[in-house]
Order: structure tokens, then sequence, then C-alpha cells
């Protein structure tokens, strides 16, 4: 019986090993079944946050925790409102703990997006706009923390802080929708949208010169801590059609390359992002504040002033969002259609989260080894997500967010690492796993020195 147990242990290992190696055919990813006692349709529970194995094992229940989280977060409540347009913004979590409002929508990040300072223009010469929100949770963590004014953020003695489970944190991309007929296409509500006016060289949202409009979700970073994992997992969604197919941008066929212009997979079908026939660059660079300038309506809404709108095409540059290999990944294509299949057989057809789709997360294989302050995160060119460091995908982008930069700084930790951060010539932030987050620098920048 024994020798038995031991063979069955080896078969087992040797079974793990091929299951689990890089280019080895995935286990099956797929959503709770509507009886599980945590079920997600119809109503969708509370997130868990257990640690998942790190690989060997999956990473599904990476990719599962992140769709859980979605959906939880963007489940109507008792008035029709998506949690998340009732999660604190950064003005509620900071400062004087002001209390959330009900009402529009403020797009409180504004249109320029970081790093590039770009302004993307969707198809019909409308700017896309951005929101940053937290769930209750991360607020709590701020406060209690002490975190919550320039003195406690600055503090030595709280470096060795870290996100603890449950916290989360979420930047949304909405564009200005003027056709009711699209409206059940998207998770919708009402915004004051801010109107655009170039100052200081640069191309800026004013908002203190609003206009209510009705906007659609077109994209959505999903930021979350779970056990073991404070560094928190990066995911990001996006929109789809009615089919299930991801309509914002064509992709390329394979991983850039800087000296080939990109070959675009159906260039010729018409994109949120991306009009029919539009030209591809080898990177897809925002154009000269002349241009945006020229064609910016009289108004400050739209870049409509010429024959036809003026539009930012783009593209996803990693179409696996990945580094060393183009192809998606099986398990996130897997759960994407799973969970499409299960709001269709929960009655949830008219859900408007069936609309998103997870494009990918990454995250620290083994944080309890890797993660620590002053650190940069990427894996070494001979490593894989499967073997490096960085787990998931490591050129994970969101096309409506990192729009213009997805080559120059591929994947989220290209952007997000334990660093000391330099908010202004007088103020820095020293080095700390907080850094992950760029939420408290971006506080620190909004009150100055």
């Amino acid at each position: 019986m024994r020798f038995r147990a031991v063979l069955l242990q080896l078969l087992w290992a040797v079974l793990l090993c091929f299951v689990f190696s890089d280019g080895a055919q995935a286990l099956p990813c797929d959503p709770p079944a509507l009886s599980a006692t945590q079920p997600w349709f119809p109503v969708t529970s509370a997130p868990a946050f257990d640690k998942p194995a790190p690989h060997p094992a999956p990473d599904c229940p990476f990719y599962q925790a992140a769709w859980h989280q979605f959906l939880f977060d963007l489940q109507k409540d008792a008035n029709g409102t998506p949690a998340l347009l009732s999660y604190p913004a950064l003005d509620a979590v900071f400062g004087q703990h002001a209390a959330a409002v009900a009402g529009p929508l403020v797009l409180n990040a504004g249109a320029n997006q970081v790093t590039s300072d770009a302004v993307l223009i969707d198809r019909d010469g409308y700017p896309v706009y951005y929101a940053i929100h937290v769930n209750p949770a991360f607020a709590a963590f701020i406060r209690e923390s002490g975190l919550d004014n320039p003195a406690g953020i600055l503090d030595p003695d709280r470096r060795a802080l870290t996100f603890p489970a449950g916290v989360a944190e979420y930047k949304s991309a909405w564009r200005v929708l003027t056709n009711p007929a699209e409206f059940p296409d998207y998770l919708t509500t009402t915004a004051q949208v801010p109107r655009l006016h170039v100052a200081g060289g640069r191309l800026i949202a004013d908002p203190t010169s609003t206009y209510l409009a009705t906007v659609g979700l077109i994209g959505l970073h999903v930021v979350f801590a779970i056990d073991g994992h404070p560094e928190m997992i990066w995911s990001t969604f996006e929109h789809v059609d009615r089919n299930g197919s991801a309509d914002l941008t064509p992709q390329s066929l394979v991983n850039p390359q800087r000296e080939k212009a990109p070959l675009l997979i159906s260039p010729n079908v018409e994109y949120i992002l991306f009009r029919r026939g539009s030209p591809s660059l080898i990177d897809p660079a925002p154009p000269a504040l002349a241009d945006y300038a020229a064609h910016l309506d009289a108004v400050g809404a739209s870049f409509t002033n010429g024959a036809s709108p003026f539009t930012t095409p783009i593209y996803r540059a990693y179409p696996g969002s990945n580094m060393t290999q183009p192809s998606e990944d099986d398990e996130v294509l897997a759960l994407n259609a799973g969970v499409r299949a299960e709001m269709l057989s929960a009655g949830l057809a008219n859900d408007p989260r069936i609309h998103y789709r997870l494009v990918g997360a990454t995250w620290l294989d083994r944080p309890e080894d890797t993660f620590a302050a002053g650190t940069v995160f990427a894996n070494a060119p001979d490593q894989t997500t499967k073997t490096g460091p960085v787990a998931g995908q490591d050129a994970l982008s969101s096309v409506a967010m990192e729009s213009f930069v997805q080559i120059d700084r591929p994947g989220c930790f290209s952007c997000h690492d334990t660093q000391g951060i330099d908010v202004s010539p007088t103020i820095s932030i020293g080095a700390r796993r907080l850094n992950m987050s760029h939420l408290l620098s971006h506080y620190l920048q909004s009150v100055g020195d």
C-alpha cells in the first residue's frame, strides 16, 4: 500500500509538471456554477480573499478573483446604481473626509493620460475621460493608518505599512454617448463632463466648466489586495460588443517590433477608438497640440471642427498582453466565455456587466520573496510569466488609459513599483511598499508644497 501511495504521488507530480509547464495545455478556467455556495449570478456574493498557490499551480484563481471583484463592484444596488459609482472618490478619502455626494459622476481624473499627458479621442470626435475611486475598505485603511494628510504620508514610521486584503482601487475610462441606441450596450451614468481648452502649452480638461451628458464605461482598472499579495492584483477590463468580441481597437498580429509597422487584425472594422481604415503607426503616438487645437469646437466639448470628426486611432500593441508570446491566455479566454455563458443562463442578458471582458491581470508570483521597498519588478529576458517574478500578463495595458505608452512602458509594473517618488522639487516619498499605488502621491501633488 505504501508503495502504491508513493507511486501515485510520483505520477501526480509528473502530471503537474506537464500541465503547468510553459506551452502546455492549461486546465479549464470557469466561473463557479450557478448552484455554488458563493455564486457570481444572479446575485454576486462578496469576494473572498484567499491566497492562490504560486507556480507551478495555474493562474486561473487570480483571474477568477479579478472577475469576482469586477462583478461585485459593478453589481447594482437597491437603487439600481452600480456599487462602484457610490464608492469614495479621492476627495472623500483625504483631507477633510468630505462625504460622498449623490449626483452625477465627477470625472475627477480629467482627460489627460498619465505619462503621455495626451488626450484620447474616440471615433465620434469626443475625448475619453477618467475617474478614480476606492472601495470603502481602502478608504478605511487610509484613515485608520493616518495616511489621510501630508504629514502622515511622509512620516517615516509608516514606511513598513502594506495594503491589507480587501482594499481595492479603480480607474475608469468613459466616453460621451450621443446616440441613445447605444445606451443599452454600456454601463451608463450621467456625468459632469469637463470642457477642454489649451492652457500653458497643454490641452487640459477644465473642472470649473462642465456640462451634463450620458457617458458609457469603456475601460476599468480593478486593483485589489488578497491574502499574501500586498502588492495587489492588477487587472483591467474593457468593453465588448453584443457578441462578446473586443470593440475598442484592433490589435497587432504579433508583438511590437521597432523597425516594422504593425500588422493589424481586422483594421477595416469600425472600432470605438479606431475609425475604419485609419493609418497605423509603429508607435501609437498622440497628435501635436496644434492638431488638437485646430479641431476643438468652440465650446471645448468635442473635436468636430472640420469636415469629419478628429480622432486618435490606436491599437493593442501586445495582442496577448505578454512580453514573450503574442497569443491571448487560454485561461483568460475560457473564463471570459464562461462568465458570458453563465450570465445568459442566469437571465442577465440585459445586465450591463455582460458588455465587458477581462483583458488580463498581473501580480508577483512569490511576493514573500520579492516584494520589498525600493524594488523594480520585471522579468529577465530569459524568463517568462511562468518562471519569473512577475506572473500573469507582464505587458498588460488598457488601450483606453495607457493608449500611447503601450510599447515604451509595457505592463502595470513598469510604472508601479516600490521605489521612492518625487512629488515635487521639495517633496519626496521615500521607498516603501505602499508606493505600488500612486494615490498617495496624487494627493500630495494636489495639495502642493
